[in-house]
């Protein structure tokens, strides 16, 4: 799909091949190009698998201390200060910060990933699959955690995941992605109540339903499947082999994206 790849040019840790990056109006080159401090200090990413993204021989109190030595903090005790309370904001303890990553569980290390970015002060957190390498209860305590920090600080989320249920409660502006490309974008309230694209629809389906009766009622998607479905399409709409709704134009011309109020569709049915 390439949503990973997307979240970490656009906080510069990878080049695009084609096209540009903007930001607040300002062009976004990645950090081997000269990206500027400033932009890098203002998005932030977590990653998906919160061990692997820290520094397994060193404390948790020399890693949240680097952001604040790159970004001018000269002050030994003023840093200490800093991560204590950011520690606590993450719902850790101020001792924790003497500790190394394996003696923390893994909701535990997401919390510290967290604080880490949390200590640059980014108006933007992209956060790529932040709960999926944990158990239910750990991801609903993660989920409120962002709640709780976006209210208090005002930030904004890019939210990446395949939880369709964690991104309706994240998330106020919802895109579809396949295969590269964005092929619904609109309020997550009205994809969900209404989905346009036959993607959109394919996944939302695929979702357990609070209530089956319903679920029933509104399955009403043609669904194929072509031999090679979704590998290799350079012509024409790359779900065009797994939709049932295909038609000869479909094969032949990439469709573009359609504007309407509130809603974004890459598709010919509209």
């Amino acid at each position: 799909c390439g949503r990973t790849t997307l979240a970490r040019m656009i906080c510069g840790l990878a080049t695009p091949g084609g096209g540009e990056i903007y930001y607040r109006g300002e062009r976004l080159a990645s950090i081997g190009q000269g990206r500027d401090r400033e932009q890098i200090r203002q998005i932030q990413m977590v990653f998906q698998d919160p061990y692997a993204s820290l520094n397994p021989c060193h404390t948790v109190v020399w890693t949240l201390a680097e952001p604040l030595i790159l970004n001018g903090e000269t002050s030994r005790k003023t840093r200490e200060v800093l991560i204590a309370k950011m520690l606590e904001t993450v719902g850790l303890a101020a001792e924790d910060a003497k500790k190394y990553p394996f003696e923390f569980s893994g909701g535990q290390r997401q919390r510290i990933a967290i604080a880490r970015a949390l200590l640059s002060e980014p108006r933007i957190l992209v956060l790529d699959e932040p709960v999926s390498a944990l158990d239910m209860t750990t991801q609903s305590q993660i989920l409120e955690l962002f709640s709780r920090v976006q209210k208090e600080r005002g930030l904004s989320y890019l939210f990446i995941s395949h939880d369709l249920q964690a991104v309706r409660r994240m998330c106020q502006r919802m895109g579809v992605m396949y295969a590269g490309r964005i092929v619904e974008l609109g309020n997550t309230k009205d994809i969900y109540n209404e989905p346009w694209h036959p993607y959109t629809k394919m996944l939302l389906q695929s979702v357990l339903p609070s209530n089956p009766g319903r679920a029933r009622k509104n399955r009403d998607v043609l669904w194929a499947c072509e031999e090679g479905a979704g590998q290799g399409w350079t012509k024409g709409c790359p779900f065009a082999g797994r939709c049932g709704y295909v038609m000869e134009c479909c094969r032949k011309t990439k469709p573009p994206t359609r504007r309407f109020p509130n809603r974004e569709v890459a598709c010919f049915l509209y």
